[in-house]
């Protein structure tokens, strides 16, 4: 995998000159600005000006990714305690130290050169003009630092603020009232918000940034060698084999990778290891380091995304980077991931532009990495390698197919995203979800279908099941909705699992004894789209028909409180309890007297579960397939009646 990021990094930094190679190189590492649809945010700017030798709060440019290379900012690394020298940055407090810590930096770094001795001059002359020694408390104790003398602020600032000694603290909060009280759209936007997806904050000087002062040179260089060159400084030097590339050269164990992933294709790992000999376990060249660093910034920026309301993912390819359809091919598959409709189709173009490439001899070899991310801990969750462009496409499309068959009517939707929200834990059906109790047993199934490795059916069931009731029984939701539509969800899925994966545990058919044939063009239908899942399977036919007849009767309740639905276990229904439930429905239908008109359903129906008490089919399954006939039901009285109104699925 680490090959695969050097090497996407390589084709950026193609034919390159140094000084280019240098610049690129940094731009891949700047802050991405974050943005949130229909909603506007702004650069922050605190302006030093040296006229009035006065702070000022103003906003800059809109946040977004076209914009990211004129910011170019920098993340505060979360690891260690680096000096905080970047004129724009991820956090607003940052900047209050940002002069006094770069003087610093060179002076440490540099004192042996007089490279940056103007650069230094010219910083000393704000740090004099703005800055103050100030008290902060860390850890109880209070100690003194170098940072802005916010009693240069604007008056109208202060006044506005109205405290006689103003903090970081206090500018935040303004900062935040002047992004919402200027613009409109940000009016409903929590303060929250504003602290997720304003990260661009710059310190300017009369207006101007640190990049369009004479100093430009010097601070890319400084920037560069914090970010690159510290590691390849003669001190930190050794001849060897580097890691990545296997060609001998001065490498280095000293390093910082966004992305602590290398063990996942470089096995060996040795403890105890001195600062001495760490390069012997993993070493890298400037070459690779350069490249890999790129990489990882293309991977995250451009290829990664987030499944299942908590685990996050990178789409790694493995070959033809230089293809300028990979780019295509890896947002197609990762707009399938996030499971939007809107999002599947993609304009005719660059479908188009893919349809090219599936028809070239080799095929796009792809990786998946899931994981998870806490301040500076990376965990790999899994990792699922060499998967082809063309897995992907039959996985999908086989879905496609099922949701386009003319039984749904465009009224049934089915994505990606409902794997996750029919079989765990997640909004709609708990409080609280936490993804750590389910994210193993999501990414399991994932590699599953991914693989064609056989899925569980009886947990699938389970675990279905078990969800549903938490569902039905939420009262904020709508249950009619839900009962109609989740298990024809779920019909869907489980006849796209066995086409892709196959099941085991459970699913095996059996032979169909059935003598009565069914009549219902619907209910034909259906089994015929599902033909997987109820051909030949006798039990599966007749219990999908209880489930019918049961809805015929909660149509003649009005969907009352104390209704049919009461009848039924929603956490398994016992083999044994199957020929009552029958005699139930009997009852009910006499009652109702829709008994003669159903009666050739009926028919089909105890045709079907003739013997179904001794057999061995478990709870989950029988109540499965009864509540799937519900569903179908009460989805056939919807669709005929949005076919004669010619409305929206509402």
């Amino acid at each position: 995998m680490i090959t695969s990021f050097r090497k996407l990094g390589a084709e950026k930094l193609n034919g390159l000159s140094p000084a280019d190679r240098k610049l690129e190189f940094l731009k891949f590492q700047t802050i991405v600005p974050k943005t949130i649809p229909e909603k506007t945010f702004y650069e922050i700017i605190l302006n030093l000006n040296t006229s009035t030798n006065e702070i000022e709060i103003k906003l800059g440019k809109e946040l977004s990714e076209e914009n990211r290379f004129d910011f170019m900012g920098f993340e505060i690394p979360v690891k260690g305690n680096p000096k905080k020298i970047y004129f724009t940055t991820n956090q607003l407090r940052y900047l209050d130290i940002t002069v006094p810590q770069m003087i610093e930096k060179i002076e440490k770094d540099f004192k042996k050169s007089k490279e940056y001795d103007e650069f230094k001059k010219y910083l000393l002359n704000i740090k004099d003009t703005f800055c103050t020694e100030k008290i902060r408390i860390d850890k109880g104790k209070e100690k003194k630092y170098c940072g802005l003398d916010f009693e240069k602020l604007q008056n109208n600032i202060k006044l506005e603020i109205g405290k006689e000694q103003v903090s970081i603290k206090d500018i935040e909060e303004y900062c935040k009232k002047v992004q919402t009280e200027n613009y409109p759209d940000l009016k409903s936007s929590k303060k929250s918000e504003l602290k997720t997806y304003v990260n661009i904050y710059s310190l300017k000087i009369d207006g101007k940034s640190i990049l369009e002062t004479g100093f430009k040179e010097d601070y890319v260089n400084i920037v560069d060698y914090t970010l690159k060159e510290r590691y390849f400084d003669k001190a930190e030097l050794k001849k060897g084999i580097c890691g990545i590339c296997g060609t001998e050269s001065d490498i280095t164990g000293k390093i910082d990778i966004p992305l602590s992933f290398y063990i996942t294709d470089n096995k060996y790992f040795f403890e105890n290891l001195t600062e001495k000999n760490k390069h012997k376990s993993f070493s890298i060249c400037k070459n690779c380091f350069e490249e890999l660093r790129i990489g990882i910034s293309e991977i995250q920026k451009n290829f990664g995304g987030q499944v299942a309301k908590g685990i996050s993912y990178y789409i790694i390819p493995k070959n033809n980077y230089s293809d300028p359809n990979f780019k295509k091919v890896c947002k197609k598959i990762n707009d399938k991931l996030q499971g939007t409709s809107s999002s599947v189709n993609g304009k005719f173009n660059e479908i188009r532009d893919i349809k090219r490439v599936e028809y070239k001899n080799e095929d796009f070899v792809l990786d998946y990495l899931f994981y998870t991310q806490d301040k500076a801990k990376f965990t790999v969750l899994e990792n699922i390698t060499d998967v082809s462009y063309s897995r992907m496409e039959f996985i999908f499309d086989e879905l496609k197919r099922l949701t386009n068959e003319e039984l749904y009517s465009k009224l049934i939707e089915v994505v990606f995203n409902h794997v996750y929200v029919l079989l765990f834990p997640n909004k709609l059906s708990h409080t609280k979800v936490d993804s750590k109790l389910y994210q193993k047993e999501f990414l399991s199934l994932f590699s599953s279908m991914i693989n064609g490795r056989a899925i569980n059916y009886d947990k699938i069931l389970r675990n279905f099941n078990y969800i549903f009731k938490k569902y039905y029984f939420n009262t904020e939701y709508n249950n009619d909705r839900r009962l109609r539509e989740r298990h024809i969800q779920m019909n869907i899925l489980l006849t796209w699992f066995n086409k892709i994966s196959g099941f085991t545990g459970g699913f095996d058919n059996m032979v169909d004894t059935s003598a009565i044939p069914i009549e219902d063009k619907d209910i034909l239908e259906f089994f015929r789209i599902h033909e997987d899942i109820y051909s030949n399977n006798t039990y599966r036919q007749g219990l999908f028909l209880l489930g019918y007849l049961i809805n015929k009767i909660l149509l003649e309740q009005n969907d009352k409180s104390g209704n049919f639905m009461n009848k039924i276990n929603f956490d398994g229904i016992p083999s044994k309890r199957v020929h009552r439930l029958i005699l139930d429905v009997t009852e009910y239908l006499s009652i109702y007297k829709i008994y003669s008109e159903n009666n050739g359903v009926y028919s089909q129906m105890v045709d079907r579960l003739q013997g179904i008490d001794n057999s061995e089919l478990k709870g989950d399954e029988i109540v499965f397939y009864v509540l799937s006939g519900v569903s179908f039901g009460r989805y056939l009285g919807h669709k005929y009646y949005m076919e004669k109104k010619g409305g929206n699925n509402e």
